[in-house]
């Protein structure tokens, strides 16, 4: 299936509101997040690494998703879109999706706002020293080149990582803004 931006809003827009209603995400899409930050952390790939290519093509749409509409738009582009997509999207829709995205301000949500803050955060301040990501076997030096196997490996489960509510129902303020 080509890629329109209709069609990535649309897919974004159910990302979204998935991740809102579930208050969390599911292994899959953690590990996504993950992948993304280490990515936009260390920046390019060596040349020669396999998937290199790939990489930098989502680095430099990750970067400008980032720097136009936030670290929680990253997230969102992590879980609702990930590399494989991005990376075989027209040129076209790689520059024009960031822009678009800043029409959609329902995207966002306190969800992946905390997430975001979660994984990252460090992209946004890159003198603050910081310990590596980890991943389940190891530390992840770079976006893992079995992501794709990973990523066909994993699609059918249905394991969910929630994190802790934003907002206590018993609070007397309706959330961190009050």
């Amino acid at each position: 299936m080509v890629l329109s931006l209709t069609s990535a809003i649309e897919q974004l827009i159910q990302a979204s509101r998935d991740v809102e209603r579930r208050n969390g995400v599911k292994e899959k899409e953690r590990k996504r997040i993950k992948a993304a930050a280490t990515l936009l952390r260390n920046g390019y790939p060596p040349q020669d690494s396999i998937g290199a290519g790939r990489q930098s093509t989502y680095l430099d749409f990750l970067r400008k998703v980032l720097q136009l509409n936030g670290p929680s738009m990253v997230v969102l582009c992590a879980i609702g879109l990930g590399l494989s997509t991005i990376a075989i999207a027209k040129e076209s829709i790689r520059l024009d999706l960031p822009y678009e995205i800043q029409n959609h301000s329902g995207l966002d949500n306190p969800v992946l706002r905390w997430l975001a803050r979660q994984y990252i955060s460090f992209s946004l301040y890159p003198e603050a020293p910081q310990a590596p990501l980890q991943a389940d076997d190891g530390t992840v030096n770079q976006v893992s080149e079995t992501h794709d196997a990973l990523e066909h490996q994993e699609r059918g489960q249905g394991s969910y990582q929630i994190i802790q509510p934003i907002f206590s129902m018993t609070s007397k303020s309706c959330g961190p803004c009050c």
